[in-house]
């Protein structure tokens, strides 16, 4: 009888062992199911766009070497739960607070630069959006892309690091920009970045 006893506690040991894993493994896929996606509204704010007819598709906007960035995109939290997200990089991706109404959460103007109150972590409501602002200056930021030519140096970024906390599990991962984001190594002022924006169409 003993040993029957001693038998059956170990299967129920190992058999709720096996449950345990299972919830975990679960929960942690549930978590991992949810993430921070580009949202549907974005601003250049003072860069310079290209505005071709058949402009470069991956192109955002250029700024100089001694203009302040500050261009804002959306991030959408498409979970049925909320998320927090934190930036990695807050001296250069900050986010706004989440609008009272959700019919505000569009209503942002980058033409003076980020408003009073943004944060590097901010937690979004099920199906809602906030304002992500990338500013300047990117420092520790590693560049995605480097363009050279007889204008000056370009380097570009086109996404985010973010840590995304779903259901208490924290993971880090990228948020992408909507396209590539240029700073060139030229002053506003220098004729040569003036020649550089003649070549983008603006408009």
């Amino acid at each position: 009888m003993s040993t029957r006893r001693v038998r059956r506690s170990t299967v129920a040991v190992v058999g709720a062992a096996v449950l345990a894993a299972a919830a975990l493994g679960g929960w942690w896929g549930l978590s991992a199911s949810a993430d921070v996606e580009l949202g549907s509204m974005y601003s250049s704010g003072a860069g310079y766009r290209d505005e071709c007819t058949y402009p470069d598709e991956g192109f955002w906007a250029l700024f100089a070497a001694d203009q302040d960035v500050a261009v804002v995109q959306t991030v959408r939290n498409d979970a049925r739960w909320p998320i927090t997200v934190t930036s990695l990089l807050p001296d250069v991706f900050r986010f706004g607070a989440v609008a009272a109404d959700p019919r505000d959460d569009f209503a942002f103007d980058p033409s003076d630069g980020p408003p009073p109150g943004t944060t590097e972590t901010v937690e979004i409501p099920p199906g809602r959006e906030v304002a992500m602002w990338v500013v300047g200056p990117w420092g520790r930021l590693e560049a995605d892309a480097n363009r050279g030519g007889p204008a000056g140096m370009r380097t570009g970024i086109e996404h985010a690091p973010v840590r995304v906390r779903s259901l208490g599990i924290a993971r880090e991962t990228d948020v992408q920009l909507e396209k590539m984001l240029w700073v060139s190594d030229l002053d506003l002022g220098s004729r040569q970045f003036q020649d550089e924006i003649t070549e983008l169409c603006t408009e």
